[in-house]
């Protein structure tokens, strides 16, 4: 099977891409606005099972350069928690509260 490596400006390029097809899905299925879907989410999960239908057809796999992995992992989880709002929170009801203030504790 062939393998596709990515340097670091390209593992990069392609994770810019994938959060701007995330974006772009977002802003046309309500349901993802509605349920505060992050956009990194859409694109990751969408490019994810693409690659999984390469490597499973023994098309190709893809091997990334892991440099920035950690850097790009941490900015990822803590601009997922910038996204939420109190009113995102009162929605959610006494659960959702429960859940935001048990996140904090455990931080």
């Amino acid at each position: 099977m062939p393998t596709l490596t990515l340097d670091v400006l390209q593992t990069v390029s392609l994770g810019v891409v994938v959060f701007i097809v995330g974006r772009y899905i977002k802003s046309k299925i309500h349901f993802l606005q509605k349920y505060c879907i992050p956009a990194p989410v859409i694109g990751g999960l969408l490019f994810s099972l693409i690659v999984f239908a390469l490597v499973q057809t023994n098309t190709l796999t893809i091997e990334f350069d892991p440099v920035l992995q950690n850097f790009f992992m941490n900015i990822f989880f803590t601009v997922t928690g910038f996204t939420i709002s109190l009113s995102v929170i009162k929605k959610s009801g006494k659960l959702g509260t429960i859940l935001a203030i048990i996140a904090v504790l455990l931080l």
